[in-house]
């Protein structure tokens, strides 16, 4: 795990975090008085065992049904938790996707530099090296420099890479 990585996580554990009040708005005030229960009824028959030779099928173990004010009070929390969570959906869908993490690998003294950077300005080096490339399609000098750049430096990879091949060779 990168150096990177460890500190952001750290961070991040010693951070408090801030509390939120409960929404109640749902929720009526007598049944603020009384004990939390699950929204699931449980039953406390033990369930058939099915073999793997038997033919029949058994019917699941029906619970006991709510009494109508119970299931009211049900109804409104997930229809609201789903119109929350389409919500957050249609949020989700206005924003750009990210496709799968990438390794790459980078000369090890900019690796440190570019790191140290990433986190002064409290941002990731995938962020960093995506606003790069979308100042470099708006500023075609800019660009060229770094194509320039760019080819430079595999140019100097390949002939290193060609180096290590040789002594390799060499020391078989």
């Amino acid at each position: 795990m990168s150096d990177d990585m460890l500190r952001r996580i750290k961070r991040r554990n010693k951070t408090a975090r801030p509390s939120v009040e409960r929404d109640t708005s749902l929720i009526k005030p007598s049944d603020l008085t009384q004990p939390v229960q699950s929204s699931l009824p449980v039953s406390t028959q033990p369930l058939p065992t099915a073999t793997a030779a038997s033919s029949e099928v058994r019917s699941p173990v029906v619970a006991p049904t709510p009494s109508p004010a119970h299931q009211s009070a049900e109804i409104a929390p997930t229809q609201s938790a789903a119109a929350g969570a389409t919500a957050i959906e249609a949020e989700l869908a206005t924003l750009p996707q990210v496709s799968q993490r990438r390794n790459i690998r980078l000369e090890v003294e900019l690796e440190s530099l570019l790191l140290s950077f990433c986190q002064e300005n409290d941002i990731t080096v995938e962020t960093f090296l995506e606003a790069c490339f979308v100042e470099a399609e708006q500023n075609a000098r800019f660009k060229a420099e770094m194509v320039t750049e760019a080819q430079r430096r595999v140019q100097q990879r390949k002939q290193a890479g060609k180096l290590r091949r040789v002594l390799s060779q060499l020391k078989r």
